[in-house]
């Protein structure tokens, strides 16, 4: 038996698995088109799909495991609390994107630096207002102490 159309059989039914992996997982959560140091896009203007400004990317929230949870956009003369994960990179316009309405950010709640940002409620609340499903998983809205990876409430007793 002759090995060429074996091995050439093998190689194609391997690099056509790769290609679907690829196609497969590639078209994941994110959009974006390379990795981000935060530095990079922090003060960059996010518009909505209409090209209307949003504002720009004031700050960050990271949970102690390291995940990026919010995106902290200055609008007007608010800052705002963004699910990270409703912000994708827009590779057709080279811009980041909300898909929400100038009108719609433009009522969203406002975020205070001195929010408690391991608080259940204001976490579930900034999620819900987005509907953007958390990154925990939407089971566990309103049954957790704490966004996962926050610090929990110091305890009085031991």
């Amino acid at each position: 038996m002759e090995k060429w159309p074996v091995i050439i059989g093998l190689i194609f039914v391997f690099a056509l698995g790769i290609g679907v992996g690829a196609v497969y997982f590639g078209g994941g959560q994110s959009n974006w088109d390379r990795a981000y140091a935060l530095s990079d896009i922090k003060g960059s203007q996010v518009k909505n799909m209409q090209g209307e400004d949003l504002g720009t990317l004031d700050d960050f929230v990271i949970d102690t495991d390291g995940r990026v949870g919010f995106a902290i956009l200055s609008h007007a003369d608010k800052l705002v609390a963004v699910p990270f994960d409703a912000i994708t990179y827009d590779q057709s316009e080279k811009r980041l994107s909300l898909n929400m309405s100038k009108e719609r950010i433009e009522s969203a709640p406002a975020f205070d630096k001195s929010t408690d940002l391991s608080r259940s409620a204001w976490t579930d609340e900034i999620f819900r207002y987005y509907g953007v499903q958390p990154y925990w998983g939407e089971e566990r809205l309103g049954q957790r102490q704490s966004m996962p990876g926050m610090m929990e409430e110091p305890h009085t007793s031991r």
